[in-house]
């Protein structure tokens, strides 16, 4: 009996060395370590940008702000970001119009639909904040149309959103206001956003909602209104969604705006893809949307330096100690 005791103490003990040793991180102590640290953040950096360069086509339109550049694809209407190190591209998947019972009406998907860039400057007007802009609009294959406007912002602060909410957001940050038209009334509208982070999707994991919120409800917002959420959607990168959109049903009928159902935003399963996904639901034929993003090495799972070496190689005199003296006086109770 007391040796079983013992057994169960020896895993205990050798499982904290391990989870210790896997949350063990350390900063730079000295100068020559904080130059070495810069100096391999600078590198990385420097090669995630030159990547991201080489890799532009004749389909992608870039806007440079500050050290960030933003990437509007006219093919499927992807948006990607380069920010501090970190590859970012988001893109709207496709678009489920469904019954009540959520029964599926059609799906369309928008991998194949050609966007145009009806818009491409630096703007300061539209939030009073320098903002490298672009817009890009698609003709659904069903009539309907999606418009795409993007806006990444110099300097860090908070912006203001259609839907009077505030956003915190980190220089480099983007809006993204999205407008859909869509050709009949469904009882549920369903977009599916789909995120890849990284130039390995390897790194790909499920979105999961935050801890803290990187906005706060508008202050003319109604007491029953729900707050934004943010997700993380990668280890560096993370997206704000408000549950408020404003719709119409009809082109004449006058917009308002209202709560997606409870659960959503939603997120999904990473797909076959390797991409995290995320379910916005509306209602309506004219459809106005704003969430926004922020990626890159200061956010995030990963934003903490990490010693090059194994931090469980910090922890092995420890672990063999504790192995040592457990071994023994299993043996003295045997």
């Amino acid at each position: 009996m007391k040796a079983s005791i013992l057994v169960v103490l020896l895993i205990s003990i050798i499982a904290c060395q391990l989870v210790d040793a896997k949350k063990e991180k350390r900063k730079p102590k000295n100068d020559k370590e904080k130059k070495l640290f810069k100096e391999q953040i600078e590198k990385r950096q420097k090669d995630a940008k030159k990547k991201f360069k080489d890799m532009k086509n004749s389909d992608q339109v870039d806007r440079i702000m500050g050290n960030s550049m933003m990437r509007a694809d006219k093919k499927g209407g992807k948006l990607a970001i380069q920010r501090k190190g970190q590859y970012f591209v988001m893109k709207i998947k496709e678009i489920v119009a469904r019954h009540l019972n959520e029964t599926e009406i059609t799906k369309t998907k928008l991998k194949d639909v050609k966007f145009t860039i009806t818009g491409d400057k630096n703007d300061t007007s539209t939030y009073g904040v320098q903002a490298a802009y672009v817009q890009m609009v698609g003709r659904l294959p069903n009539g309907g149309n999606v418009t795409l406007q993007l806006f990444m912002f110099k300097d860090a602060g908070n912006v203001t959103g259609e839907d009077g909410n505030v956003y915190e957001l980190v220089e480099g940050g983007t809006k993204a206001n999205l407008r859909v038209e869509w050709p009949n009334e469904a009882d549920h509208l369903d977009l599916v956003i789909a995120v890849q982070c990284g130039f390995d999707v390897k790194k790909a994991k499920k979105a999961m909602k935050a801890m803290k919120t990187r906005g706060r409800k508008g202050m003319k917002k109604a007491m029953n209104r729900r707050n934004p959420e943010t997700f993380s959607v990668c280890s560096n990168a993370r997206m704000t969604f408000s549950p408020a959109y404003n719709t119409s049903m009809s082109d004449n009928s006058t917009s308002m705006e209202y709560d997606m159902p409870t659960g959503y935003p939603k997120s999904k399963e990473l797909s076959g893809e390797g991409e995290s996904e995320i379910v916005l639901r509306f209602n309506g034929t004219r459809i106005f949307y704003d969430p926004t993003v922020e990626t890159g090495e200061d956010i995030g799972e990963e934003a903490e330096f990490e010693a090059s070496n194994n931090a469980i190689s910090l922890h092995t005199p420890n672990l063999i100690i504790a192995v040592v003296f457990s071994m023994i006086f299993l043996k003295l109770l045997l």
